[in-house]
């Protein structure tokens, strides 16, 4: 977020809700610095048909609410550096359901290793939704390697390349002599 440049603070933002989210709808929520007047806006995700006995409490439709449905396992994903959105199948009263047609995902925490979220949400003749938790694995981490045959020559030098996964720290130096490079693995690599 931007520094306040009327007096070099941080913003003081309020918010006010510009679009109200439907059922089927994104709102907009939009933030406004009391100081400065920088403004900015967030997308609200849609709500999603509510249905109780067949009938959204929301906005009245008649829909068959999918809240029951079956959603198979995910199997285990494994760490990409991006997005990771796996398609379930959905069962529901012996019927497959079709994603885009019966119903639309989004996903959360669905980019770093760990355990994201997709929240399955009906559409057309469907509605409800039905949350679904699947993990993310960390990825192999491509080891280290040391070169070899450095001559000296006054200048730095590095001993070790860095790679995918980890970082490097002693890798680089000046004097002739034996190193010891230490790799650190990041938060998404073993």
């Amino acid at each position: 977020m931007p520094t306040c440049l009327k007096d070099g603070h941080g913003h003081t933002y309020t918010s006010t809700c510009v679009v109200e989210p439907t059922c089927i709808g994104h709102g907009v929520t939009k933030y406004t610095c009391s100081d400065c007047g920088h403004t900015y806006y967030e997308k609200i995700d849609e709500l999603g048909h509510d249905v109780e006995s067949g009938t959204c409490t929301r906005c009245g439709e008649t829909k068959t609410d999918i809240s029951g449905a079956t959603v198979a396992e995910i199997a285990a994903q494994t760490y990409t550096g991006s997005a990771i959105m796996p398609t379930p199948t959905v069962t529901l009263d012996g019927n497959t359901l079709t994603k885009d047609t019966d119903y639309y995902i989004n996903y959360y925490n669905n980019v770093e290793a760990g355990t994201a979220t997709m929240k399955i949400i009906g559409k057309e003749t469907y509605g409800g939704t039905i949350e679904k938790t699947f993990t993310i694995n960390k990825a192999a981490a491509t080891a280290p390697t040391a070169k070899t045959g450095l001559t000296y020559s006054g200048r730095e030098i590095t001993g070790v390349e860095a790679g995918e996964g980890y970082s490097l720290t002693d890798n680089i130096k000046t004097n002739a002599g034996a190193y010891t490079a230490i790799a650190t693995l990041d938060s998404n690599h073993a």
